[in-house]
């Protein structure tokens, strides 16, 4: 009677799992990466969810005419108490910057955000 695998056997059940970590790590990899932005994207939603929040309670200072912008900086937010002071880029790990800003700009009555930092 035998005992133990072969060499062979060994090698196939090597192979084997070398192609199934060749499939899975890329698939994780992206996965990884795309929930990274996911979670990105939800900040930056937040951050112009506040933004309109103040806004609400600014109205004065909004842009009147087309194509006219104003600024909302992040550290206005957050001494407005319309944003979380914890406030962490997903992406890399760190604080976002105080100077992250909102623009606003009056298009046709409407008002568009952007964010940049």
């Amino acid at each position: 009677m035998k005992k133990g695998f072969s060499l062979v056997e060994l090698l196939a059940v090597i192979v084997i799992l070398g192609i199934i970590g060749l499939i899975v790590v890329p698939a994780v990899d992206r996965f990884i990466n795309n929930s990274d932005q996911m979670a990105y994207d939800a900040a930056i939603s937040s951050i112009v969810e506040s933004t309109k929040n103040w806004e609400a309670d600014n109205v004065n200072v909004l842009p009147k005419s087309h194509m006219d912008s104003y600024e909302v900086y992040l550290d206005q937010l957050i001494a407005g108490n319309y944003v979380r002071t914890d406030l962490v880029n997903p992406k890399t790990g760190e604080p976002f910057p105080n100077d992250l800003r909102v623009i606003i700009t009056n298009h046709h009555g409407s008002h568009r955000y952007e964010v940049e930092y």
